[in-house]
């Protein structure tokens, strides 16, 4: 028998006639050294695999389907798979020996993508879907006018869009040729491919009917939505990368041109939710996900240097390339606190803008709004506190999420037409009426603190207009009066609310007599009264260090020889010696002898407290470095079990000898 032989004798055998056993390529396949003799390039197999009957093996195997259990015997379907996901790796190595023979043998690649014009399985599309994109990297040009002679290429990736391989060879189509391991801009002809295709107006329509079906298989639904929204999204991206080196793509398949398309999906989200009286939200929040990751990446940002260190460096812009949906600090913006060299203030502009975006938006303002003032039945929530009765929701907590990144990310015009529909105030409203809510409480204060720490007046003008002051003073007299003073037993908002009082206070005092716009002077001297009187002594609290600080070297003789006070840290040396003292008097009024049997005996552990703190001697202590640390006296009828220390060295250096014991004190 060959199997198993490694791959060098088995191109032997397959050199040679009429040997006992016939080489197949099954029998390459079931060799465990294939893939790593194929990595190191081993000239004599890349030969025989790339042969036109190996390369028309492999396809075979690796668009086969495997067959269910139930119908061959499970060792059987093992092999399969086995042999379906080594041809995969064989074709798609980006070896050019195997890929050169490939990309020109016009039925291969025509057998390959037959897979994707019938039903399709996971499995299938993964080994497929792979082989696909590294023929896009190596060979971009013979590959792409392939498909483009496949007329119905992109329309049949979009009957698959369920699977996540077919959906993200979409994306990969906007993928140029790999050179030097760096992927480079997309060609012509895979743009407009899928501009002829009308892609991104063809994926609105498959999240719209997927809502709008009446299919009661909600889980695969909720995979296609997820899957239409995720894709749209990495066309977004990819858009902003592009941007960035001066490659535009046409506005048909850019989202933030063609943003109509995205509305829509709003749009039927909004309409799933009302239809359905809260219950279903998910086409909503993939919706909103994917807007408020295009409105807030930070892709989507690049530095625009002063002239001075623009005049150094050669390059007025500096891309941005961190990604992450929260562009805010823990308070605020960013990028109030990013500054250059020269110690000016980092300036940022968009690579694509977000106006249309925004715009197309803004017809769904009035309806979100209403969002955040229905209460959909929800269950009570227990937390660390008290039970939560009719809480704010998944669904409520994103749009408040899209509506605060509108508040920062949005023009004037946006910020104007929030407030318009009083958005400013209703986020207010939630923020005081649940005070257990954290991740509510850190969105709106972020939003809250970027506008008045910025130069946005439209934005500053909305929130303010909330009667910020007046909530912030009754809620805090409200608080004080449930806690009686006690911070520990406050609203969860409590540290919230310290930060917008003294947001606010930074802002008045910065804009002096302009301060009477927004507030009469009854309000003023009431804020001014409440600052002084409780935030202040709220922010001292809050900023002192727990425990106390480490006595520093200039604080005085006493203050040296004072290590640590108020501890509850046991030295582990005095209670080896206390342990060991109680296990000597025991032993010896029992006549035991100190050799160890190496048995532990179960004994009652039981103890009175006042017994165990005092062999632990645990409490206030005051460590000095004359202190002494003699062994006090211990119960003679402890049930302790004692370990001696073993030879060792003492924090003083000195060495100490002992044995280990793990017998117990015996009454």
């Amino acid at each position: 028998m060959l199997f198993g032989a490694p791959v060098d004798a088995l191109l032997d055998a397959l050199e040679k006639e009429g040997g006992e056993e016939e080489v197949t390529l099954e029998t390459f396949l079931d060799e465990g050294e294939l893939l790593g003799e194929l990595r190191a390039l081993n000239k004599r197999l890349l030969e025989y695999l790339s042969t036109d009957e190996s390369l028309g093996g492999l396809v075979s195997y690796a668009t086969a389907r495997v067959p269910a259990p139930a119908d061959v015997e499970e060792a059987d379907v093992d092999t399969r798979r086995k042999y379906a996901v080594i041809a995969s790796e064989i074709l798609s190595s980006q070896i050019p020996e195997i890929s050169n023979r490939f990309v020109v043998a016009d039925h291969l690649l025509e057998k390959l993508f037959l897979v994707f014009e019938d039903e399709l399985e996971l499995f299938v599309a993964s080994n497929v879907c792979r082989i696909v994109v590294a023929l896009l990297r190596e060979h971009n040009i013979p590959t792409l006018m392939f498909i483009r002679g496949r007329k119905s290429f992109v329309s049949t990736l979009l009957g698959h869009m369920s699977l996540a391989p077919t959906a993200d060879l979409i994306v990969r189509l906007l993928d140029g040729p790999e050179n030097d391991n760096v992927i480079q801009p997309p060609r012509r002809e895979a743009t407009d491919l899928l501009a002829r295709e009308n892609v991104l107006n063809r994926l609105a329509d498959i999240f719209v009917e997927t809502v709008n079906s009446k299919s009661g298989d909600e889980e695969a639904k909720t995979l296609l939505l997820s899957t239409v929204s995720e894709v749209i999204l990495a066309c977004a991206l990819r858009t902003i990368e592009l941007g960035k080196v001066f490659i535009q793509i046409p506005g048909v398949i850019n989202p933030y041109n063609n943003s109509k398309s995205i509305t829509r999906m709003v749009t039927a989200g909004l309409k799933d939710l009302k239809l359905s009286n809260g219950k279903r939200n998910s086409a909503l929040v993939f919706a909103l996900n994917v807007v408020i990751e295009m409105l807030s990446t930070e892709t989507n940002r690049v530095a625009v240097q002063s002239e001075k260190l623009a005049g150094k460096i050669g390059k007025p812009l500096t891309s941005v390339v961190n990604m992450s949906q929260m562009r805010s600090s823990l308070w605020g913006d960013r990028r109030a606190q990013e500054t250059t060299d020269d110690s000016t203030p980092q300036q940022f502009k968009p690579v694509v803008s977000t106006a249309n975006l925004e715009k197309e938006l803004s017809v769904c303002f009035e309806e979100l709004r209403a969002v955040l003032n229905q209460c959909a039945p929800q269950k009570s929530v227990q937390n660390a506190a008290c039970v939560v009765h009719e809480p704010l929701g998944s669904t409520r907590l994103k749009v408040v999420e899209f509506f605060t990144i509108c508040m920062k990310e949005g023009s004037e015009m946006t910020v104007l037409a929030l407030d318009d529909v009083e958005v400013a105030e209703c986020l207010l409203d939630l923020f005081f009426q649940y005070k257990w809510n954290n991740m509510l409480h850190h969105l709106v204060t972020s939003a809250v603190v970027h506008a008045l720490e910025s130069d946005q007046e439209a934005a500053q003008a909305a929130w303010l207009k909330g009667d910020v002051i007046g909530r912030i003073i009754s809620k805090w007299n409200e608080e004080s009066q449930n806690s009686d003073g006690n911070q520990h037993e406050a609203g969860g908002h409590l540290g919230h609310l310290i930060v917008l009082a003294s947001t606010v206070e930074k802002f008045l005092e910065k804009s002096g007599d302009r301060r009477q716009v927004f507030f009469n002077l009854d309000e003023l001297k009431a804020f001014d009264a409440f600052c002084s009187q409780e935030l202040r002594p709220a922010m001292d609290i809050q900023r002192q260090k727990l425990g106390g600080g480490v006595p520093n070297d200039s604080a005085g003789s006493e203050c040296s020889d004072v290590i640590e006070e108020d501890t509850d840290v046991v030295e582990i040396d005095t209670l080896f010696n206390n342990l060991a003292k109680n296990r000597g008097k025991d032993a010896e009024a029992d006549g035991d002898s100190d050799e160890d049997d190496g048995e532990i005996e179960i004994v009652d552990t039981t103890l009175p407290a006042e017994e165990i703190s005092r062999v632990l001697r645990v409490g206030r202590r005051s460590h000095s470095s004359k202190t002494s640390s003699a062994p006090q006296p211990q119960p003679e009828d402890s049930d302790w079990v004692v370990f001696e220390p073993e030879v060792g060295v003492e924090r003083g250096g000195k060495e100490t000898k002992g044995t280990t014991s793990n017998q117990p004190l015996s009454a």
